[in-house]
């Protein structure tokens, strides 16, 4: 089976380079003439603006795929926090303590993965295009302790929120484009639309409350020091840990779990240097219904209201009621159907290719990527935040192309690089990033991501 991968490998690269001669040797001409190109990824000519094509070979590139594509096994993964680097465990003859009287901030833990096992696109004549996304998984989840239960700070009466929240989803996405030429001379307003069914596998949200608080009780001064705690689990199917952890997937009904969302955007070249879009993700049509649940549901308090003068003068042991601590908690099972959407997005960005601008050249060898937005996200805390990144690619004939820069997405700093390494028959993408969610321990590592992807296609 790997022979035969490397094979196919081969043949591809061969392939590769027969049409890139081909190509080449076409472009010896004995007039010079203007083509009429509209496809958006190459430079766009607008107005009475006209550059000369000179005879001779024109500067290498390798050509877009305008046919179809394949994608195996793209995979994103990755995992911050905001309060340990991973060096901190590597200093030799020191021991890691762990102080959470600076963190102000609270304490986060998160990660998510995007798995992409297969996609299929076919593209007509750079006009439209449709495409198949299958079995794409994604998942996600953050756990938050408040700062002021890390350092014991007093609360307001109705608390500090915290917790943990999780989801995955499954689902089959059916991307598509379409170029609307001819309108605006020599320029294209690019739509992509991306109508998806999703099912959710797990579902839960941060539900977890931190006081403490002083009050008068009988005209008494008394402090209240708790933690009530809440995680509801929904999923798809019956869930039990009874007699070990059991799925009973005889209840699993995916037409009553099955949600609906489109995901829109637009991009229009507003010059032959910059084009800016909008892209709406995940806008929701028809919401999940899960309705199995697993509840884990308790509290943990100290109330000296409960405590007497005697008590604290004599020797006799403080009353029970004094506190309380949960010493076996069962899960609870039920049925109580809830709705669910995915995470919403709606990002506005730009493609800024400076060398363009300049006159310097006449492909997009370097381009600068600003993008702002906001998001909507259940399984955080907060559960609405800005999302914002800068970016700079750097395209080398169409054959390998880098881009790095920082993003703040999904409540995370992220500062990294992505490798694409193109031969139009085949194509290799590789990524690393530093992220967390305190900006400065982004660039210590104190979180890690890492993509890998592979395409096919002509």
């Amino acid at each position: 089976m790997k022979k035969l991968f490397f094979v196919l490998i081969i043949l591809f690269f061969i392939v590769t380079y027969i049409q890139s001669e081909e190509e080449s040797e076409e472009t010896i001409i004995d007039n010079p003439v203007i083509e009429d190109n509209t496809d958006i990824s190459q430079p766009i000519i607008s107005g009475n603006e006209e550059e000369p094509v000179l005879p001779g070979k024109t500067p290498f590139r390798i050509q877009d795929r305008v046919f179809f594509e394949i994608g195996l096994m793209n995979i994103d993964f990755g995992i911050a926090n905001n309060f340990i680097r991973p060096f901190d465990f590597f200093r030799r003859g020191k021991t890691v303590e762990l102080d959470f009287t600076n963190v102000n901030t609270g304490f986060d833990l998160g990660f998510d993965a995007n798995i992409q096992p297969l996609f299929f696109n076919l593209m007509f004549n750079d006009d439209w295009g449709i495409g198949l996304d299958i079995a794409r998984i994604t998942a996600y989840g953050n756990l938050e302790i408040a700062g002021s239960l890390l350092q014991f700070n007093r609360t307001g009466t109705s608390g500090d929120k915290f917790g943990a929240g999780a989801a995955i989803f499954t689902e089959i996405g059916i991307p598509a484009y379409i170029n609307i030429k001819r309108v605006w001379e020599e320029r294209a307003l690019k739509i992509n639309f991306r109508p998806a069914g999703y099912v959710p596998l797990l579902y839960t949200v941060p539900d977890m409350t931190y006081y403490f608080f002083d009050r008068e009780v009988d005209g008494q001064p008394s402090t209240y020091l708790g933690v009530d705690f809440k995680a509801k689990i929904f999923t798809p199917f019956r869930l039990s840990m009874e007699d070990g952890f059991d799925i009973d997937m005889s209840t699993f009904n995916v037409g009553s779990s099955l949600g609906i969302d489109i995901s829109l955007g637009a991009e229009f070249p507003l010059f032959r240097w910059i084009d800016v879009g909008v892209d709406f993700i995940n806008i929701p049509i028809v919401p999940s219904r899960l309705k199995y649940y697993m509840l884990i549901e308790d509290s943990v308090w100290m109330d000296t209201s409960k405590i007497g003068v005697g008590d604290l003068l004599g020797n006799d042991d403080f009353p029970e009621d004094f506190f309380y601590f949960p010493e076996d908690n069962d899960p609870k099972y039920g049925i109580d159907e809830q709705f669910f959407f995915r995470p919403f997005k709606m990002i506005f960005f730009a493609d800024f290719r400076l060398f363009q601008l300049l006159d310097l050249f006449n492909t997009p060898v370097i381009s600068i990527l600003p993008a702002i937005g906001f998001s909507i996200n259940p399984v955080f805390v907060n559960v609405a935040s800005v999302e914002a990144a800068l970016k700079f690619r750097v395209n080398l004939a169409n054959l390998f192309i880098t881009t790095f820069g920082f993003a703040y997405e999904d409540q995370m700093w992220k500062n990294g690089i992505d490798f694409i390494l193109n031969f139009r028959a085949f194509e290799l993408g590789l990524g690393i990033s530093m992220q967390s969610q305190d900006f400065v321990k982004s660039w210590e590592a104190a979180g890690i991501r890492a993509n890998f992807g592979l395409k096919f296609g002509w």
